[in-house]
């Protein structure tokens, strides 16, 4: 399947060394601005920080997250050597994003036939938004990208040339099929769809050997797998799963199924990752139209290994359509090197086709300037929409804010916090001396709006209130409502706000200080009539309080551990 490495320029060589290192900065940069953890990062890590190793592993995590059993013993570990910190606890996503980077320049060296073809993927992969914000975040998709690439080399691995000793090398692939799905969920897909990738490439090439060590480790993954998927089915309750596909219903094929309306939603589905769903690229029709040009060249170049690029791809577009497991940006980050190297074949054909036309007319300066202009006109709108998306990548800045409430605080202050803001109280709060009991946390009460106007009513007289927020989904409306009221009630003296930076989905995070000592508005009960606007886009409620925002979890973490 794979040819030997081509010989490398010095030239080729320093450009693909310094690619890889604008990307490891990019990344380091992004892991040392020290962003403040948003409030799904913030409930992971809730759990790993004050959870023992047995009750990571005994049962369904709470605030509704799911992570691999393996993710969560390193990030226990990791805290255990470096401490509870945020540090500490992106130490493993950075490490899974630097290995990334180094495989997927073996991979494009593996595939791609020009140099400059090879720097272009890898210039489009260092560069990508999505993979530098992964890098810093508590999260375990930039193991799954790492995992897809390590578990992709391999499986090209037993199509070397010469073959090599088939039964050990199937033995290392099916081990480290088995190991990858304890340390990543989005393995399985993986691992499925290069098992029918891996069967496939031995069919077309036609080799014994290689169909015998693709079924060796496949078997291998197999027991892997379903073993990987029983522990996960055994960590989620019939609520969290009901909640989880509620929660990514957007991102299934739409029901009732057909052939015309699955082709039209897988179409778009790839679109999507491809625009600004995912990758980010301003001209999603121009990339696809590479792409496809590009899986067509592999197709031909590289038989053997176009399943295997092609098929966790295909197997997540058919568990979505199955509504197994969702197909949205963040879940499938491992196809992205797929992308990525689908775009710079289809680039890499385009390029050489019009240099051999050139060559054919002796102009060899000209078709050195057409090539270096096709990669460059391919490469222009990806670098346009990072310069206008660079790092670094904030969602919820909460710690500035608290820092601030924590500097202007007098004696005496009252402190309520809306719901949304509670898990960043629990992590970061005692670090700015708001322990537990120095302030109120407010319930959740989505679908009850005028709830958190009687939680406010509390504090009717109090010269000095401090009202904190952040996650404050504006399709509720709440936080509107909140500040509508407080402003009704008394008089608004400070306003502080920290707001997201990037293409991240963030929310700001914001203090408010009230004087409510106004005499003239502390009778009557006000809340019961105050007007509110009916909320956009209403919560279901099923599951309004499920999930990382709540940051009270339904059996105390105390009591787990």
């Amino acid at each position: 399947m794979y040819r030997d490495p081509p010989r490398v320029s010095t030239r080729s060589a320093a450009a693909w060394a310094g690619l890889l290192a604008l990307g490891a900065t990019l990344r380091l940069w992004q892991f040392g601005a020290d962003a403040s953890q948003w409030v799904d990062e913030l409930a992971l890590s809730r759990s790993i920080v004050e959870l023992s190793p047995a009750a990571l592993l005994s049962g369904p995590l709470p605030f509704g997250q799911v992570a691999p059993p393996g993710f969560l013993l390193l990030e226990k570990a990791a805290v255990a050597l470096a401490g509870a910190g945020d540090y500490a606890l992106r130490l493993l996503p950075l490490a899974a994003s630097l290995i990334a980077l180094v495989l997927f320049l073996r991979l494009a060296v593996r595939l791609l036939v020009r140099p400059a073809a090879i720097a272009f993927a890898l210039a489009l992969f260092a560069l990508q938004p999505e993979l530098v914000r992964y890098a810093a975040q508590v999260k375990p998709y930039a193991g799954d990208l790492a995992a897809a690439l390590a578990l992709t080399l391999l499986a090209g691995s037993l199509f070397g040339t010469p073959p090599p000793p088939a039964p050990w090398l199937a033995l290392q692939v099916g081990v480290a099929g088995v190991v990858a799905v304890f340390l990543s969920h989005a393995a399985v897909l993986v691992l499925a769809g290069l098992a029918l990738g891996l069967l496939l490439s031995a069919l077309l090439v036609r080799r014994r050997r290689a169909l015998a060590a693709s079924a060796a480790a496949i078997s291998l993954w197999a027991v892997g797998g379903g073993a990987a998927l029983l522990l996960a089915t055994r960590a989620m309750t019939p609520r969290m799963h009901a909640y989880l596909y509620h929660f990514w219903a957007p991102s299934f094929a739409p029901w009732p199924h057909s052939v015309a309306g699955d082709a039209r939603w897988a179409v778009a589905a790839i679109s999507g990752e491809i625009g600004a769903a995912g990758l980010g690229y301003r001209w999603p029709a121009f990339y696809a139209g590479l792409a496809v040009l590009g899986m067509v060249a592999l197709w031909r170049r590289r038989r053997a290994l176009s399943p295997l690029l092609l098929g966790p791809g295909a197997v997540a577009l058919g568990a979505a359509g199955l509504g197994l497991y969702p197909f949205a940006s963040r879940l499938v980050l491992f196809i992205v090197p797929a992308l990525i190297l689908a775009i710079a074949a289809g680039a890499e054909t385009l390029a050489l086709a019009l240099v051999r036309r050139i060559l054919q007319r002796g102009r060899a300066g000209l078709a050195a300037a057409t090539g270096a202009v096709v990669y460059l006109a391919a490469l222009w709108p990806a670098l346009a929409g990072f310069g206008a998306d660079a790092p670094v990548y904030r969602v919820e800045e909460t710690r500035p804010i608290l820092g601030a409430v924590a500097a202007r605080r007098q004696p005496g202050d009252a402190i309520y916090v809306y719901y949304g803001a509670g898990q960043a109280l629990s992590f970061y709060g005692p670090r700015y001396g708001l322990a537990p009991g120095s302030y109120q946390l407010g319930g959740c009460h989505r679908g009850d709006t005028r709830a958190y106007l009687h939680e406010l009513d509390r504090f009717r007289g109090r010269p000095r209130l401090w009202v904190l927020i952040s996650h404050a989904q504006p399709r509720f409306a709440e936080r509107d409502a909140l500040l509508a009221y407080l402003d009704h009630l008394g008089t608004r003296r400070l306003a502080l706000r920290s707001g997201p930076h990037g293409r991240a989905f963030g929310l700001p995070a914001e203090a408010f200080l009230y004087d409510l000592s106004t005499a003239p508005r502390l009778s009557g009960d006000i809340a019961a009539s105050f007007p509110i606007p009916p909320a956009p886009n209403p919560p279901d409620p099923r599951f309004a309080c499920f999930g990382a925002a709540n940051s009270v979890p339904e059996t105390p973490l105390a009591a787990r551990r």
